[in-house]
């Protein structure tokens, strides 16, 4: 019965992974939408955009690495008006969440929350040297669908060309798995919403 029980307390000790602080890194990243002008509602003038490398000719999404003492959510929007070059604020969209709502007695259940700007996925990264890599990533919509891109908003070590295609598309030219991932999630999530009369999302003229 001991050892039964002794099996039992590994097994759940197994599920808990910790990292001191300079052991792990968070990150966050954004899924910056518009409609593609002139704006309309239809789920087909989606657009997302990406990033084109130009040195390595790859295809990404903006993010990058939370500053001390900056909230994450901060995180994502800087990194992805640096990186695009769009002002951007969070778009919120019915999504499932585990995000405790103190109006909701749902336990840990997932639920629905209509109007949601929580992160709506994240990438786990385990790095050479054994330290983690969290990437939290939002979705995100243009201050205004009609705002020109703001040059000279890049670090000095970067070197992206911000370039819009349909919401569909995104998914399939995307250099890495991970980005395929999420944009693929990003645009289901927001084309779902879209099909809602109440709550759906809303892009800015």
């Amino acid at each position: 019965m001991a050892s039964s029980s002794n099996s039992s307390a590994r097994k759940q000790y197994a599920q808990y992974l910790q990292f001191s602080s300079d052991n792990f890194l968070l990150a966050a990243g954004g899924v910056l939408f518009r409609l593609a002008p002139p704006p309309d509602t239809g789920i087909d003038n989606l657009q997302i955009c990406v990033l084109h490398h130009r040195k390595t000719n790859d295809i990404l999404l903006p993010k990058g690495r939370k500053d001390v003492g900056e909230p994450i959510e901060q995180a994502a929007l800087r990194e992805t008006f640096e990186e695009t070059g769009y002002a951007c604020e969070p778009l919120p969209c019915p999504m499932l969440t585990r995000a405790p709502n103190p109006n909701l007695d749902t336990s840990l259940r997932p639920h629905v929350e209509l109007e949601s700007t929580e992160p709506f996925t994240i990438t786990v990264k385990m790095l050479k040297d054994g330290s983690m890599k969290v990437i939290l990533w939002y979705l995100m919509r243009m201050v205004s669908n009609s705002a020109p891109m703001v040059q000279g908003t890049q670090m000095a070590n970067e070197d992206f060309e911000s370039m819009w295609v349909g919401a569909r598309d995104a998914a399939r030219i995307l250099t890495r798995p991970d980005y395929r991932n999420v944009a693929k999630l990003a645009a289901e999530l927001v084309e779902n919403g879209m099909t809602m009369s109440d709550h759906r999302p809303a892009f800015n003229p």
